[in-house]
């Protein structure tokens, strides 16, 4: 069977014409797309399955998924900075590249966010970003800290929060703490409703854990036989990845920059997953 999931709402021509289609609403499509025109998502654009970037074919068993990605060529602004005796230029267009000292730091994806500013702490750069979203770049010295959106931001005196909503099975939010010119993170849960875990739930529940970094859950639900003896090892398994899509109860596409990551294939019993295949 072929598959078609789209991130936005768009209409698609080609042998077989679909007017409305929603995002992440997986759609059973007949005849070929070889040469469909996508309309919707920013720019239109007729595509080639295998090569276009905005497409990401995925062959499985005995199916085909095609997952679409919204073509969006906005005008791209340069900037540069100098932070700790060094250059930080990044452009902005439908995505965030950002060099120091000619070295890629960031290449991220984003949606409708324009520069605002930055800030100098001590040895952190934050760079900000306004939009649909808000968005944050921190930076230590030439190091990454942090990279993506945020939600929520509080001031007190000289400190400063920002919240990152994960919407995940656990409602985890991500807390950016800026104290003292210096950088740190931590998660938190947005409700305190206990979850009553079934066998179906149990590897989306575990891979949001993985990709928010909350190892010591992950590591809850893993049964003794494969359990790890320091939870953040966990973490070296996995190719990193940005979203996932479940095929099944047990089987994830691993998806990161539009691209297929890895498969990740569970074996589940007794609300305890038993063996991990990554393909």
């Amino acid at each position: 069977m072929n598959y078609l999931i789209s991130k936005f709402a768009c209409s698609i021509y080609a042998d077989e014409v679909y007017e409305k289609i929603y995002p992440y609403v997986k759609y059973e499509i007949s005849g070929r797309l070889s040469h469909a025109l996508v309309m919707g998502g920013g720019l239109p654009f007729s595509f080639d399955c295998d090569v276009q970037k905005n497409v990401l074919k995925i062959e499985y068993k005995q199916d085909i998924y095609y997952f679409l990605f919204p073509y969006n060529v906005d005008s791209t602004r340069v900037v540069k900075i100098s932070h700790s005796g060094k250059e930080i230029l990044f452009s902005l267009s439908d995505k965030i590249l950002l060099t120091i000292s000619g070295d890629i730091v960031v290449d991220k994806y984003v949606d409708g966010v324009e520069y605002s500013h930055h800030e100098i702490q001590g040895k952190l750069c934050l760079i900000y970003f306004v939009g649909k979203r808000n968005f944050i770049i921190i930076l230590e010295d030439d190091k990454l800290k942090y990279a993506d959106y945020y939600d929520e931001y509080n001031e007190s005196g000289e400190e400063k929060y920002f919240m990152t909503r994960l919407y995940d099975a656990l409602n985890h939010g991500r807390v950016l703490h800026i104290k003292d010119k210096k950088y740190d993170d931590y998660l938190v849960y947005l409700d305190d409703e206990d979850m009553c875990l079934r066998d179906e739930f149990v590897g989306c529940v575990f891979l949001d854990c993985v990709r928010a970094k909350n190892f010591k859950y992950a590591k809850e639900l893993l049964h003794e036989n494969i359990k790890l003896d320091k939870a953040e090892d966990i973490g070296l398994f996995f190719p990193e990845f940005c979203e996932m899509y479940p095929v099944s109860e047990s089987e994830f596409f691993l998806i990161n920059k539009n691209a297929l990551a890895g498969i990740c294939i569970f074996d589940i019993q007794n609300k305890l997953i038993h063996n991990i295949t990554i393909q």
